[in-house]
């Protein structure tokens, strides 16, 4: 996956919940979404919303996460269960300017 740094990062994330798994679904819940870039240790914070019963809404702004390469992790937290729903390495390419 890839974005650019003036584009920001915006991603609608579909849960495949699992017979038997502690979180039945997702309404009521909380959702966190942080990135880390490779190599450099720092944690960004984005926006993460529950938008249905198996769909969270994430938003890195537009420069939050600079040129490289990202790990991204989404988390839900439902009835004091939490688990990573999403996790993925993503490219952040340079944007250009005039």
């Amino acid at each position: 996956m890839k974005t650019w740094v003036s584009d920001g990062l915006r991603l609608a994330v579909d849960v495949a919940i699992d017979a038997g798994a502690q979180i039945a679904e997702l309404t009521g819940g909380t959702a966190e979404a942080v990135a880390r870039r490779e190599f450099s240790g720092g944690i960004v914070a984005g926006a993460a919303t529950i938008t249905g019963a198996a769909e969270v809404a994430v938003l890195f702004p537009p420069g939050a996460l600079v040129a490289g390469t990202w790990l991204v992790q989404v988390r839900v937290t439902v009835g004091g269960e939490t688990q990573t729903v999403f996790e993925d390495r993503i490219a952040v390419a340079e944007s250009l300017v005039a």
